[in-house]
């Protein structure tokens, strides 16, 4: 199954262009220290359960839903 969300899914979202009004891409990269790494990583945590929730929540109110998907990684 991982792999392939890496081959087909990942490729697919990653190919689209994140410039309409409701769309969202943001990068951030550079070097840590291994503390700050370990640091990042709950927080990382933290936001991917946040938006499943939100997502979660929002299950049977949709009229008319729209596909969403995030990714999260260090």
């Amino acid at each position: 199954m991982q792999r392939y969300i890496h081959q087909k899914l990942l490729r697919e979202f990653m190919n689209e262009h994140f410039i309409g009004p409701r769309e969202e891409f943001f990068f951030h990269g550079g070097e840590v220290s291994t503390a700050t790494l370990a640091d990042l990583q709950p927080s990382l945590r933290n936001t991917a359960r946040q938006c499943a929730d939100i997502i979660a929540r929002d299950r049977g109110l949709l009229e008319q839903g729209r596909g969403v998907a995030f990714v999260l990684a260090l």
